[in-house]
């Protein structure tokens, strides 16, 4: 959780970038995306260059992960701190 991650949909657009969050701390505007929701759990744990394929109710989407821009745990931080959400 509190991962920067860098996706992009069927190399056609150009890439954004989502932070992986709590699903209280969840704001689509501000592009923080709950791990429980369909794109949330498709892209947790994935590695960069990982397609993944998630499904809404409307349909299937395809996406890759171009990027693992920050992930807290590979920096030796494994607590979850509530001032961590909120701002990229």
């Amino acid at each position: 959780m509190n991962s920067f991650v860098e996706l992009q949909r069927n190399n056609a657009e150009a890439p954004f970038t989502i932070k992986l969050v709590l699903p209280e701390y969840e704001n689509i505007k501000e592009n923080r995306i709950s791990i429980f929701s369909a794109l949330g759990a498709a892209i947790f744990s994935e590695k960069t260059g990982t397609k993944v394929v998630y499904r809404t109710w409307k349909n299937e989407n395809h996406i890759k992960i171009t990027d693992v821009i920050f992930q807290p745990e590979a920096n030796g931080n494994y607590y979850v701190n509530k001032h961590d959400y909120g701002y990229f």
